[in-house]
């Protein structure tokens, strides 16, 4: 279980000094997500036509989406041995088989779209460029063939049914003691999407809305009661962060806020014995957080998204993100 701690709470529970209740409050360390790239094992190329994707390209993409790949045909032909002996050559049986004079790459998907879907070959080395577009959810798989069948290559694609999702969270904490008490809620709603990119890694990107209502009362018993008028204050927040690539699929979430202004004052009714009625108002100075102390970090959930819960002292919190 992590746990996050509110700056809101922790400014305004500063002045509970004033109001007869001292709370101490620390701030969770903060979560980094790296990734560590896989190296796969350098194999020997054999002579002849070779069709290759070039590496760095995004391999999940939604419904609908259409991205630009490279696709890199070279001949290559493995350089003399000095150490083999010579052999005398051999006529041939018969005429020569002549390779076609005019060869083509044929690129077609299973169930994606491929445009163009043809390229003739002008050059021992060529690059081409065409454009795929994703057309249903689940795997699909992009073929590319020289149509003589010298070489063929293969790219699976992983096609998520949407890449826009929605967030929300709530954190709640009370605690009552023998000469008050306080309640502080602080919730917010947001959406973000998946920006894919030409990379093997989607950026996160969204916002939304935070409010916060914090109650707090004292009494002696006998004596007096107090309690202070609702506080309340809202700010914004920023979504980021990254889906990362296969086969891993998890969502790395940030949440990042603005800050949040409070009041200029708390404003207290109390009720004495042989008084009545009195009315206090007392000042919040400097009490408006640090919003680098708000910063929800190294959240995680999968594709279909999820809930993450947390602790906080005297309470709990949990964010949920739900795909649309």
């Amino acid at each position: 279980m992590k746990t996050h701690v509110l700056p809101p709470q922790r400014a305004i529970l500063a002045l509970i000094g004033i109001a007869l209740l001292m709370l101490s409050w620390a701030s969770p360390p903060q979560w980094q997500v790296q990734a560590s790239p896989l190296a796969g094992p350098l194999t020997e190329e054999e002579d002849g036509m070779h069709l290759k994707f070039l590496p760095a390209q995004m391999r999940q993409l939604c419904k609908g989406d259409s991205t630009t790949f490279t696709l890199w045909s070279y001949y290559y032909e493995s350089p003399p041995d000095p150490n083999r002996p010579l052999v005398p050559i051999e006529p041939p049986a018969g005429p020569p088989e002549l390779a076609p004079l005019v060869r083509y790459v044929e690129i077609s998907a299973l169930n994606g779209q491929v445009s163009p879907n043809k390229f003739l070959l002008t050059s021992p080395s060529q690059y081409m460029r065409f454009t795929y577009t994703a057309a249903g959810e689940g795997q699909d798989t992009i073929t590319a063939v020289i149509d003589d069948g010298s070489a063929s290559v293969e790219k699976r694609i992983s096609v998520l049914p949407t890449c826009e999702y929605d967030i929300s969270f709530l954190e709640l904490s009370s605690q009552t003691i023998d000469t008050g008490g306080f309640y502080v809620a602080f919730k917010g709603d947001g959406e973000f999407f998946v920006n894919r990119t030409a990379e093997s890694v989607g950026e996160l990107a969204g916002s939304g809305q935070d409010d916060l209502a914090f109650l707090m009362w004292a009494f002696a018993p006998g004596a007096f009661s107090c309690t202070m008028d609702k506080i309340t204050a809202n700010s914004t927040f920023e979504v980021e962060g990254m889906l990362n690539a296969e086969p891993y699929n998890f969502l790395h979430v940030n949440v990042h806020f603005a800050p949040l202004s409070l009041p200029g004052t708390m404003v207290w009714r109390c009720n004495g014995v042989g008084l009545g009625e009195i009315e206090f108002n007392i000042p919040i100075e400097g009490a408006n957080p640090d919003p680098e102390t708000l910063e929800m970090v190294g959240l995680t959930f999968p594709l279909q998204g999820g809930v993450e819960e947390f602790e906080v002292p005297n309470g709990f919190g949990y964010v949920v993100v739900t795909r649309r």
